[in-house]
């Protein structure tokens, strides 16, 4: 879904609490979160979101952009239309949203790809836990919306020698300290920027910010240096830069080996053990999708359907640190149960939580 960057709303005010339960059950956990694309320019984009319970973060061009460019792709021939860079081969596919029929080139509509003639692109798959480029043919900013299941467990990526663009795997805020990168066994520490590797993170202006990564205090340490996450370009006395967190997707420039670069989501995310209780009700299952106001507003929706009328349903939103209480809906057996959310909050995770009313 797409959001000009002039209409997004700001923040909005939620009534939350912290509540506790008797015996539950609880759903997979569903988000969305937004991403800008910068005009005429590269944007780095990944999608932190999973089509399907399962978590698999995997995406073909048509389910990412709509089989008809619902996304609102600038269109034409290549030269003229949004490209999206494709890590591919150890190269890049180019594919673009051809709009007319083209007799020479002979290129008819629908997704293509440079040098690849009239092929079919629609679908072609993402690069599993990666992200790409895309080169904006637009002349203003605008955002890309992207909703689904929320991970839970830690995702792994093969890195090697060079640029690599990884998916940070989750719509929430993950600090470099807690993200698993400076512990994953395919990352190379270094003593500065000149032998280790080096994380580009891609920033709302369009910019970057790099870090490295000191595993170990110099032995000759005149300036202080201390081990952890540091920002190139920032003043060692600025100290360790371990909150400054992930961009939804990030390259990590790999000066070592290579090798898997293991991250993990928040506390409150990681998948627990699966117990049922036997008086828990049934689990709810949650489906996400988008919907538009009469005014034109833009919405991401959970909705699910009542088990009976003797269940309470609990949505709750996630925020650092907590899951917090929004609202409290029950409805007859089969019948639907929704909750919503603008997105021009940006980003956001909310699950259900079942358990039978006290009688």
């Amino acid at each position: 879904m797409r959001k000009k960057l002039y209409a997004l709303l700001g923040l909005i005010g939620l009534a939350v609490s912290s509540i506790s339960y008797s015996q539950q059950s609880v759903s997979t956990p569903v988000g969305f979160h937004t991403q800008v694309i910068k005009g005429n320019s590269f944007s780095l984009l990944a999608i932190n979101v999973a089509n399907t319970p399962d978590g698999n973060l995997t995406r073909t061009i048509s389910q990412t952009f709509g089989p008809n460019n619902e996304s609102g792709l600038v269109a034409g021939l290549w030269d003229e239309a949004d490209n999206i860079w494709i890590p591919y081969d150890g190269g890049y596919l180019r594919v673009y949203y051809n709009d007319e029929e083209s007799t020479f080139p002979p290129v008819t509509v629908g997704w293509r790809a440079v040098h690849h003639g009239n092929a079919d692109m629609s679908q072609f798959s993402l690069p599993n836990n990666g992200g790409i480029f895309f080169e904006s043919k637009a002349e203003e900013d605008w955002y890309i919306t992207f909703g689904g299941y929320v991970n839970r467990s830690a995702i792994e990526t093969q890195i090697a020698p060079g640029i690599n663009v990884i998916n940070k795997g989750y719509p929430a805020d993950i600090p470099l300290n807690q993200s698993g990168i400076g512990s994953s066994f395919g990352f190379t520490p270094g003593k500065g920027i000149w032998d280790g590797d080096i994380v580009w993170c891609f920033r709302e202006d369009g910019t970057y910010d790099r870090y490295y990564y000191i595993q170990d205090q110099p032995a000759f340490n005149p300036f202080g240096i201390t081990p952890g996450w540091k920002k190139i370009g920032a003043d060692f006395a600025d100290g360790d830069a371990g909150l400054d967190l992930l961009s939804s997707a990030f390259i990590i420039e790999c000066k070592g080996d290579g090798g898997i670069i293991r991250l993990y989501p928040p506390p409150l995310l990681q998948r627990q053990p699966f117990t049922t209780a036997p008086l828990a009700p049934p689990r709810p299952l949650v489906y996400p999708t988008f919907t538009t106001d009469v005014n034109g507003g833009q919405y991401f929706l959970m909705y699910w359907f009542a088990h009976n009328a003797n269940i309470n349903y609990h949505t709750e939103i996630h925020s650092p640190g907590n899951w917090w209480h929004l609202s409290t809906q029950t409805n007859l057996p089969n019948q639907p149960l929704n909750n919503f959310a603008p997105i021009s909050l940006g980003k956001g995770i909310a699950r259900v939580i079942a358990e039978y009313k006290d009688l």
